[in-house]
């Protein structure tokens, strides 16, 4: 990226940020966040969940999982393996049977190098908002597997497959729907963690961009033993992007001002509860520590530094290029294998005999340009787009931004609210502070294994939110790149990458003093 793009995005990220939200959100586009209110929020219960993660692992944790080979490819001269897993959520009693029937099956993406690194390192990617499929995710760490690390996406429930036929896009009908997508992914995650571990990988990681990062970091939580943690323009807790962020606009605050209304009372009680069990949460250290074993890990390789030269940037453009169409190509292998998956199960309710399911063909999954990534601040698939001139030109749009569209959106950016929705704001803000801080939870076995990645023009993520995830997580470090939400996450997969390294790398080196202490 050339030093006139990099200024553009550190002045107008920010703005991009607020014009996407004006754009999308506040022209009625689409529907809002939490059309029915807040739904049940008894469904989370913390107390179970201390009493259910005490022994290691749980009893209902699956041994072993269905996955079946998609694609096998190369990229830069390493070669890799894409494999695909369907399985039965672990969730049980009353979180299983809220979820949607179409979120009720798990489904991963499973990306190996041929020639992993010391350790077989593995890094679980989740799911930012909105982030259907796996092309984003597949589109940023696929190319790790150049420096022999896997990557393993988990699709969310509510989203891609998982997505319930009654829902518009990523827009989820209640708040209590959004923290069960958030309990659901935690256990589903620590049920591959616990997975990856028995295959014999020793080096683990935690990864997630916006709400993926916050639920990333929940799961590092709760992992018995060490993991490297990557949160990604993540906040502390998702009550700032909704309630003073860039997705203030994005949530129906009149449904949610009437259902209050209705059950205030209810909703001040699953609070209270919550608060005491999180609180329980926060004081628990029920894990076996399974970094007992000597760190098998020696140093980690010597990890390339970013290119200096301009031939070096430029050949990184073209591996993001690449990084893209096998994304896309991994995509579409999914998508094949889903779509055989319907035409079976129809061709059985039919009375016919079942085919067989034809095996993807990357060569097909190619030509078929599955971008993937449905919806969301920005796909994985860049294509044309990730030329020099493109980049360019996002540049100059971003600089011309008129007054006219500031004025637009300074709705946005002030978040003037209505006194009829103050309440309804200060109640939303709670309940998510509650649920969804991070701070609530245990700290990582290996905090000081932790690389945070900041915008610094970032509207839906404010910098004190980094900041203070920063503080919880001891030893940890911050980085910060220029621009805003939606352009850093375009623009800046190679620091993100990256950050990714650096903190599996730090798993090889004796905790710090003070993670060690925490």
């Amino acid at each position: 990226m050339d030093a006139a793009l990099a200024g553009a995005l550190s002045r107008s990220g920010r703005i991009v940020d607020l014009a996407y939200a004006a754009i999308v959100h506040q022209l009625g586009l689409t529907q809002r966040f939490f059309p029915q209110g807040f739904g049940r929020l008894d469904l989370i219960d913390f107390h179970e969940d201390v009493k259910q993660f005490q022994s290691w692992p749980p009893p209902h944790f699956a041994q072993q999982l269905p996955w079946k080979k998609l694609v096998e490819d190369s990229y830069g001269g390493q070669g890799y393996k894409v494999f695909k897993a369907s399985f039965r959520t672990p969730c049980q009693g009353r979180v299983y049977d809220a979820l949607p029937p179409e979120s009720r099956t798990a489904h991963a993406m499973l990306i190996l190098p041929d020639r992993p690194a010391e350790g077989s390192p593995c890094v679980v990617h989740l799911a930012a908002t909105g982030d259907h499929g796996y092309t984003r995710r597949t589109h940023l760490g696929l190319p790790l597997v150049q420096q022999g690390i896997a990557t393993l996406a988990l699709e969310s429930p509510y989203y891609g497959e998982r997505k319930p036929h009654y829902q518009q896009g990523a827009k989820l009908l209640h708040v209590s729907d959004l923290l069960l997508l958030g309990r659901a992914t935690i256990e589903e995650s620590l049920l591959l963690l616990h997975w990856l571990r028995q295959s014999g990988h020793e080096r683990l990681g935690m990864c997630g961009l916006s709400m993926g990062g916050v639920h990333a970091n929940m799961v590092a939580s709760l992992y018995p033993g060490p993991v490297a943690l990557t949160p990604l323009l993540a906040p502390r807790s998702a009550a700032g992007a909704y309630c003073s962020g860039a997705l203030y606009h994005a949530t129906a605050w009149q449904q949610i001002v009437q259902d209050l209304q209705r059950q205030e009372e209810k909703v001040l009680a699953a609070m209270r509860h919550a608060g005491r069990g999180s609180e329980l949460m926060a004081r628990a250290r029920w894990w076996a520590d399974l970094a007992g074993v000597e760190q098998r890990a020696a140093a980690a390789a010597a990890w390339r530094d970013e290119a200096r030269a301009s031939a070096a940037a430029a050949m990184a453009a073209t591996r993001e290029v690449q990084a893209a169409q096998h994304a896309s190509a991994v995509q579409a292998a999914s998508r094949a294998d889903a779509d055989a998956g319907q035409a079976a199960a129809a061709a059985g309710a039919a009375g016919g005999a079942q085919p067989q399911r034809p095996a993807p063909a990357h060569a097909a999954a190619s030509n078929g340009g599955g971008g993937g990534g449905d919806g969301g601040s920005g796909g994985g698939g860049a294509g044309p787009g990730s030329t020099a001139w493109q980049w360019q030109a996002v540049g100059r749009w971003a600089a011309r931004v008129s007054s006219e569209m500031r004025t637009q959106i300074g709705q946005v950016e002030l978040l003037q609210r209505g006194h009829q929705h103050e309440a309804a704001v200060l109640r939303l803000r709670q309940v998510l502070e509650t649920y969804t801080d991070v701070t609530r939870f245990p700290k990582p076995q290996r905090s000081d294994a932790t690389v945070i990645v900041g915008a610094a023009q970032d509207a839906y993520v404010a910098p004190q939110s980094i900041l203070e995830l920063q503080q919880h997580l001891t030893g940890s470090e911050v980085r910060w790149v220029p621009g805003g939400h939606v352009t850093s996450f375009l623009l800046h997969h190679r620091s993100f990458r990256q950050a990714i390294v650096d903190s599996l790398a730090r798993l090889a080196e004796p905790p710090s003093l003070g993670a060690a202490a925490s």
